[in-house]
Parts: C-alpha cells; structure tokens; sequence
C-alpha cells in the first residue's frame, strides 16, 4: 500500500492534489495553484482552446506535448509572451535547463513545482 493510501485509509477517495515525490518550499495552496496553471497549459494545448486567465498566454499552446510535458520552444514562447522576457537565446535556453532536470526536452508537473 502507498504511504498516502494508507494515511487517507483503504476506502478514501484519492486526492486530486498531485503527489510531489520531492518536498518543495511551495505551501499547499501554491504547489494547487502551480498545478493549475500547469493543466490549463496542457489542456489548452489538447483542445485548442484558449485560457482567458489574464496571467496565462495561450498564444504558443497549439505545440504543447500534451502527455508529456511543455516543450523547450513552448516554454520560451510562455516566457516571452506571459512574462515580456525579452532576452538573447542563450539566456532563454538557460532558464528551460534550470527547469528540465530529466534533460528530456519536456518540463513534466514534478519539474515544474520543484522551482
């Protein structure tokens, strides 16, 4: 049995929060709200829709991997149009790297709640 099944009982429903094998120094409600963001990220690139959220651009959605993470050219494009990072490619690649621990070319969830 899984630690947290066995914390919640045998019949407890689980829990929608995603299971963080790493600790974070994110709260509880921010590591829910990164995880929001996150599947909004990956949903709107499933549907073709588009968030409306204002601190969400859904401009580089329509190339998200949607099973396996945002892709490097996705991200940079988050970054530039969600944060106006307007900087040189090599600065841009760097930031992707701190995120993509696995060196996959993907941000997967876990990554991206461990920054």
């Amino acid at each position: 049995m899984r630690p947290e099944t066995a914390a919640r009982g045998p019949n407890a429903a689980p829990s929608s929060a995603p299971i963080v094998r790493k600790p974070t120094h994110f709260s509880k409600e921010e590591t829910e709200a990164l995880t929001l963001i996150y599947e909004k990220l990956i949903g709107a690139g499933k549907s073709g829709s588009a968030s409306h959220h204002p601190s969400v651009s859904t401009a580089p959605l329509l190339h998200v991997k949607t099973k396996e993470g945002l892709e490097r050219s996705v991200f940079r494009d988050l970054l530039h149009n969600t944060f106006n990072i307007c900087a040189e490619d090599i600065l841009m690649e760097r930031i992707f790297c701190v995120f993509d621990n696995s060196s996959d070319g993907l941000v997967k969830l876990e990554e991206w709640l461990q920054k």
